[in-house]
C-alpha cells in the first residue's frame, strides 16, 4: 500500500519557491496544513500506516521547507521566522516518528491476501493457535507458519497466560486495519 502523506508539503515547497511569493499569501495555506497534519487522528494513521523510508521523506520535506523560509523570507523572529519553528517541530517529531514506524512494506504484509482470514480473525482479539486452526478451517501446523512469518513483519505479538500461548495484531497492524 503506497503512503503518501506529504503532497501538503510538497505544494507548500512549490508555493515557496515561486517567483513572486510574498509571506502574506503564504500563510494560510501553511496554516491549513499544520492544522490537518497536528491532528492526533492524522498523525496516528501517518505513523500507523507509513513505513519510516516515507517518515524519514516527510520529515525531510519540513526540514527543506524550513530551509527555504530561511533564505526566502530572512528567518529572522518575525512570522516566516515563527513557520519557520513550527516547521522546526513537525520535522523533529515526523524524524521521531520515522524510527517509530514499521518497517518498509509492512503495509503490503497487512493486506496482503495470504495473511487476510489470519488477520481478521485477530481483528477480534487474541486468539490460541488451536482456536485460529478451527476458525480457518487450517490444520495448526499451517498457520503456525502463517503467525510466524506474520510475527516476524511485527504485524502480531504473541503473549503466555499460564500456559497457553496467545496471538494478537501489533498495536501498528490493528490501527492500519481500522483506517
Amino acid at each position: 500500500m503506497a503512503c503518501n502523506p506529504w503532497k501538503s508539503l510538497d505544494d507548500m515547497i512549490a508555493v515557496l519557491t515561486a517567483e513572486n511569493v510574498v509571506a502574506d499569501e503564504f500563510r494560510a495555506q501553511f496554516d491549513a496544513v499544520l492544522k490537518q497534519a497536528a491532528t492526533a487522528a492524522q498523525a496516528i494513521h501517518t505513523i500507523a500506516a507509513c513505513d519510516r523510508e516515507t517518515m524519514l521523506e516527510g520529515a525531510e520535506k519540513a526540514s527543506r521547507l524550513i530551509a527555504i523560509l530561511e533564505v526566502r523570507f530572512g528567518a529572522d523572529r518575525d512570522s516566516p521566522s515563527f513557520m519557520a519553528g513550527r516547521l522546526e517541530a513537525l520535522s523533529d517529531v515526523l524524524g521521531f516518528g520515522a524510527e517509530q514506524c514499521a518497517p518498509a512494506g509492512f503495509a503490503d504484509v497487512v493486506l496482503s491476501e495470504k495473511y487476510k482470514p489470519v488477520l481478521v480473525v485477530l481483528k477480534d482479539g487474541a486468539k490460541t493457535l488451536v482456536e485460529l486452526a478451527e476458525t480457518l478451517g487450517q490444520q495448526p501446523e499451517v498457520v503456525r507458519g502463517l503467525l510466524d512469518e506474520l510475527q516476524y513483519q511485527g504485524v502480531t505479538l504473541s503473549h503466555m497466560r499460564i500456559r497457553t500461548r496467545y496471538h494478537q495484531l501489533s498495536p501498528a497492524a490493528q490501527s492500519l486495519l481500522d483506517a
